[in-house]
């Protein structure tokens, strides 16, 4: 996964991530992968948890939230709907905002809530600033490895490009099964 620097959006308990992300230029998880859920929820014919269950999906959205985290570069933003700061098993509490503070590429984490329109509508939660003295993002023990410069579908990768005319239903795929590997330390 290869995102372009500040274009990063995570979600948590939101609604209104995908038109967020769309009137501003950002990638959510589900638009980096190559596939879009629709406001009805309804998935695109790449979907792939569609046919999963709740219990065999999550290990695969955990994997693809941590190849995001690992992969997004300078300010990434997260955007909180009602409820979000009290769910401490969500994937953004567990896996991406850990990963993130990690990721030596990552300068500023920007939240803002479900109701924002606009980048500036949010405040800074994490900076490379704000660590604490002493230490180092990344530098904690049990760091996740740095996946950054893994690339899923070959040297050329980058979003929305499809190298070597790929159908994008192909390309899809095997991003997604390569992140989900390289998130797991296969690479």
């Amino acid at each position: 996964m290869n995102l372009p620097a500040n274009t990063a959006l995570f979600w948590t308990q939101s609604t209104k991530h995908n038109e967020f992300a769309d009137q501003n230029n950002l990638y959510t998880l589900e638009k980096a992968c190559g596939y879009y859920v629709d406001s009805d929820h309804k998935s695109s014919p790449l979907y792939p948890t569609a046919s999963l269950t709740r219990s065999t999906g999550a290990p695969v959205w955990d994997a693809l939230s941590h190849a995001m985290a690992v992969a997004a570069k300078g300010t990434v933003y997260v955007m909180k709907g009602p409820g979000a700061e009290a769910k401490p098993t969500s994937t953004w509490n567990r896996i991406e905002f850990p990963a993130l503070k990690a990721n030596r590429e990552v300068t500023s984490i920007i939240e803002l809530s479900d109701d924002a329109t606009k980048l500036t509508d949010g405040h800074v939660i994490w900076s490379v600033s704000k660590t604490p003295p002493g230490s180092q993002p990344g530098s904690q023990p049990g760091s996740p490895k740095d996946l950054s410069k893994v690339s899923p579908v070959g040297k050329s990768s980058s979003l929305p490009a499809s190298p070597k005319g790929l159908p994008a239903k192909v390309l899809h795929r095997r991003n997604l099964l390569q992140a989900v590997r390289a998130s797991q330390g296969y690479y």
